[in-house]
């Protein structure tokens, strides 16, 4: 009954141990992007980009600019960038809105400074194709800023 009663510990162990361990990451490798925002050919800072699968297959990947306008994308973890394939691009920079005030609660606190189409993935009609040949790209934004 001893040997009977190690086996089932033996397999028990085993169990645990895989479990753990698991079979590998269950997503696609990220690929590590870096993304430069521009208008009128000025770096944009504080800017929030987003990629997200053209097929809608994968985590969207997100980044914000600093002083230069670039960014390091990030998916499962900080800075490791974007799974390969066709992206639609969001670009958006909230700031305080000077209007706001807690006696006017229809104003809204926050306000997109770039232009309007930038921050829906559809009309943005920004596209990036990440792959290991491509990992860096530029996007300069036209219309009108809310200064």
């Amino acid at each position: 009954m001893e040997m009977n009663m190690r086996s089932v510990m033996r397999l028990a162990a085993l169990i645990v141990l895989v479990g753990v361990l698991g079979c590998g990451p269950s997503h696609p490798d990220a690929i590590p992007v870096t993304v430069t925002i521009t208008h009128s050919g000025k770096p944009v800072k504080g800017a929030t980009v987003n990629f997200i699968s053209a097929e809608g297959s994968t985590r969207m990947a997100y980044g914000k600019t600093d002083a230069q306008g670039k960014c390091q994308l990030s998916t499962y973890g900080e800075n490791d960038g974007a799974v390969e394939g066709e992206h639609k691009v969001s670009v958006v920079k909230n700031v305080k809105n000077p209007e706001f005030s807690e006696e006017e609660p229809n104003v809204p606190r926050m306000i997109n400074v770039l232009p309007k189409i930038y921050e829906d993935f559809n009309k943005s009609k920004l596209l990036a194709s990440v792959s290991s040949e491509k990992t860096t790209f530029t996007f300069e934004l036209k219309g009108a800023i809310i200064e």
